[in-house]
């Protein structure tokens, strides 16, 4: 963390608000209290320029760190952690909490005030409630069976024109649960996300390599089939299959990993779920290829369970979205039947 750096420009902002009038010097002061706190703060657009350029490079200066402050007030506040820790956690200057302490309590306020008042939507604060979540991924008989009959169909079946195999795609439905619970470290939560249903894309495009979802597909058919079949379940997000010709290159490769093209997928469209009414919440990858046992165990995380069905190996990972369509695989376990492996 630039400390000098945080400082000139903090002190900056607080002569302003010092030579100004009483009024306006107390607006400042509390804009520099809201920048301080939440990252955003009408000061970046102020009327004077001095103002406004001091709170920008500030800003930017928050985000190239990270908005580590910030997240580490919101932690506290949010989820009853010590302050004090929550600042070491993320190597946060003394001197600057010391300084944003200080300019709180001149603005008559308390740490996290201008959190708590304010609703916004940052990045930051998302991975703050990311990191504070753990995920349970339950995957019912029927989806499991699913899953297999669909992955195990595209990579055996040869779709023709030098296409050995190619990946598949389908949309994720079943329930949620949320549990509270109270630590020494504060409040965490469990989310449960049960997958009942699975329906295949077959108007999807696929490749060896990749796969193209049909928004028409679940705009017009799988929403529409939910709604009037199953209408006690909820869109939670999407499967999808990463084939090779052989276990051993998915091991090698751990091809049950993200890549950047999925990574890229969930950020894209968060927009686009919007307005279909839904949000990605859960990711599931199947990595499969031919083998006779599966190797290796112990380099996959909970995330990730591995198995044996017929000629191919293969490795099911659980994925949770984050409200800023990032997807994590932190803090997750994932949960298969047993008695379809």
């Amino acid at each position: 963390m630039r400390a000098r750096e945080y400082l000139k420009l903090i002190q900056s902002l607080e002569d302003f608000a010092q030579s100004d009038g009483s009024e306006e010097g107390k607006r400042i002061l509390d804009g520099l209290c809201q920048l301080l706190e939440t990252g955003v703060s009408p000061l970046t657009e102020h009327s004077q320029p001095l103002v406004s350029r001091s709170a920008q490079s500030l800003r930017l200066l928050m985000e190239r760190d990270g908005f580590v402050l910030p997240a580490s007030i919101y932690e506290s506040v949010q989820y009853e952690y010590d302050f004090d820790a929550a600042v070491r956690d993320r190597s946060v200057s003394s001197r600057v909490v010391q300084k944003y302490l200080r300019l709180t309590n001149a603005a008559g306020r308390k740490i996290g005030d201008w959190q708590r008042s304010n609703h916004f939507s940052e990045d930051w604060k998302v991975e703050v409630d990311g990191s504070r979540e753990e995920t349970q991924i339950w995957i019912g008989q029927d989806a499991m069976e699913d899953i297999l009959a669909i992955s195990l169909e595209g990579y055996l079946v040869s779709a023709g024109r030098g296409k050995p195999f190619t990946e598949v795609y389908a949309t994720c439905f079943g329930s949620m649960k949320e549990e509270r619970l109270r630590q020494d470290s504060g409040l965490w939560y469990v989310r449960h996300f049960h997958v009942d249903k699975i329906l295949p894309q077959i108007r999807s495009k696929a490749t060896p390599a990749s796969v193209l979802p049909s928004r028409k597909t679940l705009e017009e058919a799988h929403l529409q089939v939910a709604a009037s079949v199953f209408p006690h379940l909820h869109y939670l997000g999407d499967f999808h299959t990463h084939p090779y010709a052989s276990a051993t290159g998915i091991v090698r490769y751990k091809l049950w990993d993200l890549t950047k093209a999925d990574r890229d997928y969930t950020l894209e469209n968060i927009s686009m779920m919007q307005e279909l009414g839904c949000r990605d919440r859960v990711m599931l990858i199947l990595a499969l290829g031919r083998g006779r046992r599966v190797r290796n165990k112990k380099y996959v995380s909970e995330n990730v369970q591995p198995f044996k069905v017929g000629p191919c190996v293969c490795y099911l990972a659980g994925y949770k979205v984050l409200d800023n369509g990032r997807v994590s695989s932190e803090r997750i376990r994932l949960h298969c039947p047993s008695r379809s492996l």
